[in-house]
């Protein structure tokens, strides 16, 4: 909340505690999910795979998904077509930190594109 605070943000932001595999929000309560090198740490796939569903639950309709993580990338890309996210794109590796890391994008409610975005 101090970091909010100091961009000028703070009323209008709110801090929540969760499972990824059990989120605390109801069906299509966001436009945007982002996570940023968190995935990977549930380590059993079905594990993983609940907490994708469980963003994709809750986007709004058209509402995009980034994931930025340094495993299980082309997985995670692989499961969001399954859910029926459209537009699903991941990168190639690279390196800001010591271990290479992939950005992962979808959209709900789009057609499903098989693509590839540059590194960034």
């Amino acid at each position: 909340m101090r970091n909010a605070a100091l961009a000028g943000v703070g009323d209008r932001v709110a801090l929540r505690d969760g499972d990824a595999r059990q989120l605390p929000f109801d069906d299509q309560s966001f436009d945007i999910a982002l996570s940023s090198w968190a995935i990977h740490n549930i380590y059993d796939a079905a594990g993983r795979r609940r907490a994708l569903e469980e963003t994709v639950r809750a986007l709004r309709p058209g509402g995009r998904l980034l994931i930025l993580d340094i495993r299980h990338a082309l997985e995670y890309a692989e499961a969001l077509r399954a859910l029926g996210l459209g537009e699903v794109s991941a990168s190639g590796p690279f390196f800001i930190f010591v271990i290479p890391s992939r950005l992962v994008l979808g959209r709900k409610g789009s057609r499903v594109v098989r693509t590839n975005i540059s590194t960034i």
